[in-house]
């Protein structure tokens, strides 16, 4: 896959546009695991020709990150019961999808039985939620390192 996308990158790029490629993968284990996941990720990439790679590595998982947005979150579905995990270092919560999940399922089972259970689609409504209204990140009272890290890569990026 990295091939695909330096030969992507490369098409679009010329002496007036950076290509920045933003490239996912889960961790699949808690913080600091995102450390190595993003120096094996974007090694990997810059081996294949990706002269600008940028990793995405949420640990555990995507939700964890969504767990940091507890306002974009319930804005999918307002009947999800709300999220606050306040302080909370959301980066150390293992499998983090089926905890944010059982977290946002509504407590009375009538509401239950109305209300669908997250899915990762889900996601793509999310991140557009929060890439839509920068308050979501403002209000960010959690803790991710492997978010914070991805945010110091953007931000270095430009």
């Amino acid at each position: 896959m990295s091939e695909d996308i330096a030969a992507f990158a490369s098409v679009m790029e010329r002496a007036d546009v950076k290509v920045i490629a933003v490239v996912h993968t889960d961790c699949d284990a808690v913080e600091p695991a995102h450390v190595q996941a993003t120096e094996a990720l974007n090694a990997d990439l810059k081996r294949a020709g990706v002269r600008h790679p940028i990793a995405v590595t949420p640990a555990w998982e995507m939700e964890t990150w969504w767990m940091l947005f507890p306002v974009a979150v319930r804005s999918v579905r307002n009947c999800w019961d709300e999220i606050d995990y306040g302080g909370k270092h959301v980066g150390a919560i293992r499998n983090s999808k089926e905890q944010l999940t059982r977290d946002l399922r509504p407590k009375s089972r009538d509401i239950q039985r109305r209300c669908p259970d997250y899915h990762e689609s889900d996601s793509i409504t999310i991140a557009r939620r929060v890439a839509d209204d920068p308050r979501h990140l403002a209000q960010i009272r959690a803790r991710s390192d492997s978010f914070m890290a991805f945010v110091g890569d953007i931000q270095g990026s430009f």
